[in-house]
């Protein structure tokens, strides 16, 4: 029942320890993909548990 939120969450996971282990931003430029990757993953967790959210409320 709550398969694809809990799978959103640990995607959402894996994004947060990606953003975690990437080298700041400081100096170069080489490291924002690391960071952007990261972000966009946590940003997919996050789109997979609102819309099963969603479905739930609406059935």
């Amino acid at each position: 029942m709550m398969k694809s939120a809990s799978n959103g969450l640990f995607i959402m996971s894996l994004g947060l320890i990606i953003i975690v282990f990437s080298p700041s931003m400081g100096g170069n430029s080489t490291n924002l993909p690391m960071m952007f990757t990261g972000i966009l993953v946590v940003i997919l967790g996050g789109l997979m548990v609102f819309l099963k959210k969603k479905k739930d409320k609406n059935s």
